[in-house]
């Protein structure tokens, strides 16, 4: 139920559309679809939080309306500045964790790293052959430590929104998993942080978490949330480690920015600000996922901005786009690899989408296992456009879409779209 409007009088309605951030808001695109009356939490119930021990009381309770003030480090200290740095509480951490054996982060790089060779597969457990059994040991117990510290779930029934545009989480992993009705909105979600990360043959050192990770969940609305890193801003600013065999490699300490996994539908993210990363978005886990329902999401409106790839892969879904905005800037250390990743099972309607001259390819998909593409209105400035050998173009929608919409012309995206993306845009009434 597609309404079209002519550039600039549309931009004027969807810029005005909310000129404050409520907590009574509804969303917009598939989140609206089968939402309760009251989406997210209950503004009855509504709680300012500035630490993150509040923060996992109110989140984890459900029917809350969170009011996030300032930056909580969900790792209470143990986050450091840059991946060459470590903090005095992660190498207690790590010390205490291991008996004492290993004292600091730069030693445990260091020492487990001689455990691998580049075509280690190693997840833990005590499975591989050639591991030290005291390291494969210490990596476990790590491991599920740290699981403890960054992951922060979040019940059904829930509003996160940041009170002003430097309110976020940094450092950990807001987990919706096998929820809903959940809001997260006008928050800075920075540098989920993974000091233990494992080794696959030809991949690397590989991390494990996503600023924000929906598992088999429905009526999530993800609206105007900066996703960004501070601490490994560019290809360059990894540390290296020198593997058993004198391999030398980077050590990855991140992984993705928004991931949704499972039987998951009814999702939206609207007007999010994605800025320098390389794996952004995993929407859908793999191909050999079994879903009760069909995974629905709506992208609109967002920025991304210096990615690298994967905005987004998807697979088994049917997502929506409409009014994305994709580039990556001359002097930026990220260069681009794709924009659209068009994977097995995936039914995608592209509408008035912009792909800037600095996106490698619009669309590409996978040499087997096809997925499908529609797009209209879409301006492709790309410099090798869609890879229209890895999936199946469209001459109509794929889906019919179940609410109404209004799709600006791109033209003028890449001018208009960033001053309304990310945290900080909206005032927030409370």
């Amino acid at each position: 139920m597609k309404k079209n409007f002519l550039a600039g009088i549309a931009f004027a309605c969807a810029s005005l559309c909310f000129s404050q951030i409520k907590a009574t808001d509804r969303p917009s695109g598939f989140a609206s679809v089968g939402a309760k009356s009251q989406f997210g939490g209950n503004p009855e119930k509504s709680v300012v939080v500035t630490n993150v021990n509040d923060l996992r009381k109110y989140a984890g309770e459900g029917g809350y309306v969170i009011y996030v003030s300032g930056m909580i480090d969900i790792t209470d200290g143990m986050l450091p500045d840059t991946a060459f740095s470590e903090t005095e509480k992660l190498n207690e951490f790590i010390s205490k964790n291991t008996g004492g054996a290993v004292k600091s982060w730069s030693e445990w790089k260091t020492k487990f790293a001689l455990c691998m060779k580049k075509n280690t597969d190693y997840t833990g457990g005590g499975r591989h052959a050639g591991i030290d059994s005291s390291m494969d040991k210490y990596f476990g117990t790590l491991l599920n430590k740290w699981k403890g510290v960054v992951l922060l779930n979040v019940a059904s029934d829930t509003t996160i929104i940041g009170l002003d545009g430097s309110s976020g989480l940094k450092g950990g992993s807001l987990q919706l998993s096998g929820v809903e009705n959940v809001a997260i909105r006008n928050l800075i979600l920075q540098d989920a942080f993974d000091p233990f990360p494992h080794h696959e043959d030809g991949d690397g050192w590989n991390a494990e978490y996503d600023c924000l990770c929906v598992v088999s969940s429905k009526n999530i609305w993800i609206d105007h949330v900066t996703f960004q890193d501070t601490i490994s801003v560019g290809k360059n600013a990894f540390a290296h480690v020198k593997l058993g065999d004198k391999s030398d490699e980077k050590y990855q300490t991140t992984d993705g920015f928004l991931d949704i996994k499972g039987s998951s539908a009814a999702i939206t993210i609207s007007y999010c600000h994605f800025l320098n990363h390389d794996k952004t978005c995993l929407w859908g886990a793999s191909d050999k996922e079994r879903l009760s329902e069909t995974r629905t999401i709506t992208a609109h409106h967002n920025y991304f901005h210096n990615c690298v790839q994967r905005l987004p892969m998807v697979r088994l879904a049917d997502l929506h786009l409409y009014n994305n905005y994709y580039d990556v800037d001359k002097k930026s250390s990220f260069q681009s690899s794709y924009a659209i990743g068009a994977r097995f099972s995936a039914n995608i309607n592209s509408e008035g989408n912009y792909f800037g001259s600095g996106i490698k390819y619009s669309v590409q998909g996978a040499s087997k296992n096809y997925g499908s593409f529609y797009s209209s209105g879409d301006v492709d400035k790309s410099s090798g456009g869609k890879r229209t050998d890895q999936f199946t173009s469209a001459k109509k929608p794929l889906f019919e879409v179940p609410y109404e919409y209004s799709v600006e012309e791109a033209k003028n995206l890449n001018k208009v779209l960033p001053a309304q993306v990310g945290s900080g845009v909206l005032e927030v009434e409370r």
